[in-house]
């Protein structure tokens, strides 16, 4: 029995050993297989002892079984801070009845961060002792990945909220749509409303104007696979109009049905209104670069982007496709000279942002050059530096420029002029009253002879003619620049008016002391030549370039005459004078011009009006006048009248043979002279006493048309501005009382259309002050 038994036991213990040799067999394969599996797999013991590490926790972590020193060692180095080590190991072991999962971070060799998920249990089945596995999975990756994805998507919120970019979603399957807090706000909504729906939110925000839009754009959205973006307007609540920009895309099934659309919706008003704001200003700028002829340009060195506005496009004849670059644009106008300089200046503000301001020319597409200017500046802040730079047409400037430049010099020359005329007038005026006022104060002088008398007499009626002269003169020239003469054309015979301007010349001659010239008419020719023209404006340029000649020439002679040249007839004056030097002819024609001050030992009176009188006369006349002249040897003058033709001098008649110098008897006649002046009086009656016309006096229009009622007289001398009544009112009156009595008016004015105011009020004839007596005969005599 007792064999039997220890049979038994030895068998039993045999057994025993049989089996903890198949245990441990078996613990030491299953430590290999969990070797091979691709996960972290650790175990601890009771006392929180590392008892196994996989080899997967060796790739991750990089601690190593064979580098332990101890078996707590890679616990310490996964877990520095012990606090941590405990309260994980602690976790562990109370959670590992293999329910619950739990997440822990380890530190790695590397000292970066490990984070493992992690399942437990607890196993004793292999061993005689507890042990708690655990099964950890590397969720680094999607942990950091999910947290950045927290991040992007709190940052995303905030950044719509400040933006005012809502989220929006519409599931067509179930029809709900979601939207996201900003777009309550969007709409008007401070708060999420109870019971909120979101498509009648929606639909009734829609500016109604707009409705439209909005349902083609879904429309289209429905039967596209691609999104599309459209702006609209909504009403909020408050009445405030907004503009939104909706983007939409769309989610498609396998059969490519729209099964979702998604998107954003974000309020762009105020970027509205920026940029209705920004094309005004744009426009503006545009409209004020253009008128002001510039052009500009910025390169930005951050990004190398280079702008250049329309203006520039303008400027150098050139488009967008065309544009190359700023220095190409403008090098291939510049001029060669200026070709270096434009280079400079580019490059100096391209890479050193000097500030210049150049100009230079360019060739336009006409082939004429235009002037510009051409600036730049450096402007430098936080996100860098950029150069701006303008180009400016300066032409039409520089034009302007020139012409006020000119302007200013003629001003300047005229005034000088002016002052030199003024000067010479007031020499000119003093010299002849001088001699009127003075010899007529020794008239007074009793003891003078006869001879002395007559000889002072002389003298006072040529001061007084070359005063008449000076006068008139001036008025010519008045009447010329403010365009109030005219031109009164009839036919007369040339050579009936060249032999008086003989007669005119040979008192010049007697008046300047000239015997040692001759003044000679060479036409002798054409004596049937008639000029249809006017003939006193035409005796006029005769007797101003005559005289002229005659004051210039000391020896020698003056000759003049005409000749036939097609339809016109040329007129010539030719002295043997001082000449004209060349720098000096295109002066001669201009106003209060005396060149006779180059000339030191002798001066000449005169006004400097004569030969500019000439020259606007023969223009009146449609005709033409120029010079030659060899300086020192003499001048030439040439102008040319056009309408002449040959008639019978019988059957045209003359104002030379109407004037007659016999002696009138008009005893049987009576003259009404009205004159409020006594000495216009007393020269009028002296004038006419040789008539021995009857003559009665009325001081004003008043007495005139009382006398003129009583005494009924044959004719009627009118002055105009009188006393108490005008010789207007006056000749009016008697006109009505004897339409057939004529009238001549005899004032101090002058001008032109004084003239003709006077003919339009019913006189019959006109004399101006002061009054020449043959020329007052003759026109009597046509009434009497």
């Amino acid at each position: 029995m007792m064999s039997i038994m220890k049979k038994e036991k030895t068998g039993l213990i045999k057994s025993n050993e049989a089996n903890m040799s198949r245990s441990i067999c078996l613990l030491s394969d299953f430590e290999q297989v969990l070797s091979y599996v691709p996960a972290i797999i650790i175990s601890i013991n009771k006392n929180k002892e590392l008892i196994f590490w996989s080899e997967k926790c060796e790739q991750i972590t990089g601690y190593f079984n064979k580098d332990f020193v101890n078996p707590n060692y890679i616990l310490t180095k996964l877990f520095p801070n012990k606090i941590y080590k405990e309260k994980v190991l602690k976790t562990l072991v109370e959670r590992a009845a293999g329910i619950e999962g739990f997440e822990t971070r380890l530190t790695c060799e590397t000292g970066d961060k490990a984070i493992i998920s992690w399942s437990s249990f607890k196993c004793n089945k292999l061993s005689d002792t507890e042990q708690y596995w655990f099964v950890g999975e590397n969720i680094s990756e999607s942990f950091f990945t999910w947290k950045a994805l927290q991040k992007s998507e709190h940052q995303l919120k905030i950044a719509q909220n400040i933006a005012d970019i809502g989220n929006w979603e519409w599931d067509l399957r179930t029809g709900d749509i979601k939207w996201s807090d900003v777009m309550y706000r969007l709409f008007g909504y401070d708060e999420i409303p109870e019971c909120a729906d979101v498509r009648e939110i929606f639909i009734n925000s829609i500016h109604k104007e707009d409705n439209e839009l909005v349902e083609n754009k879904i429309r289209e959205l429905l039967k596209k696979t691609k999104g599309l973006s459209f702006e609209f307007r909504i009403v909020l609540p408050s009445g405030k109009l907004r503009i939104v920009n909706l983007q939409a895309q769309v989610l498609v099934n396998v059969h490519g049905k729209v099964v979702r659309i998604y998107g954003t919706c974000q309020d762009i008003t105020v970027l509205k209104e920026v940029e209705i704001e920004l094309k005004k200003n744009k426009s503006s700028l545009e409209k004020t670069q253009k008128i002001a002829g510039l052009g500009s340009w910025q390169y930005d060195f951050t990004d190398s982007r280079l702008f250049v506005s329309d203006g520039f496009y303008k400027i150098f004849e050139t488009n967008q496709e065309e544009f190359k670059s700023i220095k190409h644009s403008v090098l291939k106008n510049i001029t060669d000279s200026e070709r270096k300089k434009f280079i400079t200046f580019y490059e100096n503000a391209l890479n050193f942002g000097k500030q210049e301001i150049i100009e230079f020319s360019i060739k336009n597409s006409k082939g004429t050059l235009n002037v510009i200017e051409a600036s730049c500046t450096k402007e430098t802040d936080e996100n860098g530096y950029r150069i701006h730079g303008i180009f400016r047409d300066i032409t039409r400037q520089r034009e302007h420029e020139k012409t006020l430049d000119e302007a200013r010099k003629k001003a300047e020359e005229s005034d000088r002029l002016k002052s030199a005329f003024l000067a010479n007038m007031s020499h000119e005026i003093r010299t002849p009253m001088n001699a009127i006022i003075g010899f007529s104060s020794l008239l007074s002088d009793q003891d003078i002879t006869e001879e002395e008398r007559n000889e002072y007499i002389g003298y006072i009626t040529s001061s007084g003619e070359s005063l008449m002269t000076l006068i008139n003169d001036i008025i010519d020239l008045s009447k010329i620049e403010s365009e109030q003469i005219t031109i009164e054309k009839k036919e007369f015979s040339v050579s009936t008016l060249l032999k008086e301007v003989v007669a005119t010349a040979t008192e010049q001659q007697i008046f300047y002391s000239k015997p040692n010239i001759s003044v000679i008419n060479e036409f002798l020719e054409h004596e049937n030549l008639y000029l249809y023209s006017d003939r006193v404006r035409v005796k006029q340029i005769f007797d101003n370039i005559v005289n002229n000649a005659i004051k210039f020439t000391d020896t020698g002679s003056v000759k003049f005459g005409a000749t036939l040249k097609g339809k016109k007839i040329e007129f010539y004056i030719k002295d043997t004078g001082i000449g004209i030097k060349d720098e000096n002819k295109n002066k001669i024609f201009s106003r209060f011009v005396k060149l006779e001050n180059e000339h030191n030992d002798k001066l000449y009176r005169g006004t400097g009006l004569g030969l500019s009188i000439c020259s606007r006369l023969i223009e009146l006349l449609n005709g033409e006048i120029r010079v030659e002249s060899v300086y020192g040897a003499g001048t030439t003058f040439f102008f040319s009248i056009p309408d002449f033709e040959n008639f019978d001098m019988q059957n045209v008649p003359d104002e030379a043979r109407q004037i007659s110098n016999s002696k009138n008897d008009w005893s049987n006649k009576t003259v009404l002279i009205a004159e409020d002046d006594e000495l216009n009086f007393n020269f009028l009656e002296a004038a006419l006493e040789y008539t021995q016309i009857n003559i009665i006096h009325a001081w004003n229009g008043q007495q005139a048309v009382e006398v003129f009622t009583d005494s009924k007289p044959d004719i009627i001398l009118m002055d105009i501005q009188m006393p108490v009544m005008t010789g207007w009112q006056a000749t009016e009156i008697i006109k009505k009382i004897d339409p057939k009595i004529p009238v001549i008016a005899q004032t101090a004015f002058a001008m032109t259309n004084d003239q003709n105011k006077i003919m339009q009020k019913g006189f019959n004839g006109y004399l101006s002050k002061p009054v020449d007596r043959t020329k007052l005969v003759n026109l009597m005599k046509k009434f009497i």
